[in-house]
This record gives structure tokens, C-alpha cells and sequence, in this order.
């Protein structure tokens, strides 16, 4: 693929319209020696031969940069905890077909099904913000919300009911509010 010599223009010394292979559309060069790009620049390419631009691939570049960057602001959850990417997904390619293959579109994030567990395949999947959110570390279930309400309607401490249950103090107070988990 290579842009496409179309003719010289007249009354410009040494300059070429040429067609973009990719669009079609006519770019101006100033002449042959300055033309090194295969495209007009509608389409950027990494040297894996994928779009870079793609939200699948600032996907994979966040998943590495919390887990190896030290200046990423989550990094002390991922990397600082020894959570690491697998071997194979460190290469763009090989994470780009197991996410197909697994179901990813628009709107889905990468969530790993254990929260202690490393980035590989049988810990990853895509799922809505929602699920993932309930997937975190100290998120309860709905059958703990549904004891912390029957609790607090027995008039029960939000501390004792948070001790009982296991749970953070501030889940407990969040659900007495209404914040969140409303029966």
C-alpha cells in the first residue's frame, strides 16, 4: 500500500498529486524524494499493524500502565501489590484476539474475576461498569445490603451491624443514608 502517482501540477515545480490507497482522497507532495508515507494520514498504524487509536488498545496500555508504570496513580492497587500481565498479553496482538474472542465491545471494561489474581485469560472478562464495580474489593452483596437493612430497622448500632457483617463502617452508614442499596 502505497500512495499512488497521479500527475504533476501545472505551473508548480515539482509537485505531485497523489492518491492516498486508504481514502482516495488527492494529498500534495512536494516530490518523489518527500514522499515516504504510505497513507495521507487517515489511518496511523503502530508496528503491530493495529489501530492505536482504538479504545481496545488504551485498554491494554492502561492494564500494563497500572500494573508496571510507578507514576501511574493506581499503581500501588496493581503493580504495588505484585498484580502482574501475563507473559502472552505483554505483545498488543496476541490481548487484541482474546479480547474478541472474549466478547469485548464499546461500553465493556476489562475486569479480572479475581481481585488478587494477575492479568491472564482465565482471570480476565468484559463486563458492564456496574458488575465491575460490584467486583471490587469492598463491595457487598445484596444479601449483605438485605441484613444491613433488617438490622438497622431492629435498631441496631451501624457499628455492631458492621462488625457482625464484616463490613466497612462507611457501607453500613452509606445504606442507613440511602446512598446506596436502597431496599
Amino acid at each position: 500500500m502505497k500512495l499512488e502517482h497521479v500527475e504533476y501540477l501545472p505551473n508548480q515545480r515539482k509537485r505531485l498529486h497523489l492518491r492516498c490507497p486508504a481514502c482516495g482522497q488527492l494529498v500534495v507532495r512536494a516530490g518523489f524524494g518527500s514522499v515516504k508515507s504510505k497513507t495521507c494520514g487517515c489511518v496511523r498504524y503502530t508496528k503491530h499493524g493495529l489501530a492505536y487509536k482504538t479504545t481496545l488498545y488504551q485498554v491494554w496500555k492502561g492494564m500494563k500502565s497500572r500494573c508496571y508504570n510507578h507514576h501511574n496513580e493506581a499503581w500501588s492497587s496493581y503493580g504495588g501489590r505484585g498484580i502482574l500481565v501475563c507473559t502472552e498479553w505483554l505483545a498488543y496482538p496476541s490481548f487484541h484476539a482474546w479480547a474478541i474472542g472474549a466478547g469485548w465491545k464499546n461500553g465493556l471494561v476489562l475486569d479480572r474475576k479475581d481481585n488478587d489474581g494477575d492479568y491472564e485469560p482465565t482471570n480476565c472478562r468484559f463486563v458492564t461498569i456496574l458488575q465491575s464495580n460490584r467486583n471490587r474489593k469492598f463491595c457487598i452483596t445484596a444479601e449483605q445490603a438485605s441484613a444491613v437493612h433488617a438490622l438497622l430497622k431492629l435498631k441496631i448500632p451501624q457499628r455492631k451491624i458492621a462488625e457482625f457483617l464484616g463490613v466497612k463502617l462507611w457501607t453500613v452508614r452509606n445504606i442507613a443514608r440511602g446512598l446506596c442499596w436502597k431496599e
